[in-house]
């Protein structure tokens, strides 16, 4: 697409050689942000058409890892059109780090988040530009079944979308805010 891209990755270096040259290979941009836990690998099994993952446990942020990975990150947003936070917190980060982390870089650039569970909700709390869940997470957050098209069109209905007072006019989950 022609667009810089940079990850913000808290790695311990020493034990993440194969992360690193597989980022170099693929020509991905790291910014490296030293924590102490192992990196954590998930995996996609695909067996006869269908898909098995694997997500390995995250090691714990201490707090001053924490911080740094959020300096780290708003130093970059302010620098940035758009910033993604995606993925799933360590156990034992500070309720509200996500909030606050979305809350801060919005004043600096559009945020988008692929998150779940607590995570998501509490970055929808902070209002990011935009939201990115799968069926899964969608139906996780909503409290219902998404089967169909149509149940996922009523699905963008009914997530306060966040750039709004009330429900959305359009299905525009995927849609920015202004």
């Amino acid at each position: 697409m022609g667009l810089e891209a940079r990850a913000i990755v808290p790695l311990e270096p020493t034990s993440s050689e194969g992360f690193i040259a597989s980022a170099e290979r693929d020509s991905i941009e790291l910014e490296f942000v030293e924590v102490e836990g192992p990196l954590r690998i998930n995996t996609t099994l695909l067996h006869e058409g269908k898909t098995t993952k694997i997500n390995a446990a995250a090691q714990p942020w201490s707090p001053k890892e924490a911080k740094r990975i959020a300096e780290t990150f708003l130093s970059l947003a302010k620098k940035s059109e758009f910033a993604v936070i995606g993925g799933t917190l360590p156990p034992a980060t500070p309720a509200g780090w996500i909030t606050d982390l979305v809350a801060e870089a919005s004043k600096r650039c559009r945020i988008v988040v692929d998150s779940s569970g607590v995570n998501l909700r509490e970055a929808i709390a902070a209002r990011p530009y935009l939201i990115k869940p799968n069926k899964e997470e969608a139906q996780e957050l909503l409290g219902r079944s998404i089967l169909d098209v149509v149940d996922a069109a009523d699905a963008a209905h009914g997530v306060d979308h966040p750039g709004r007072t009330g429900r959305c006019e359009e299905p525009d989950l995927l849609a920015p805010r202004d």
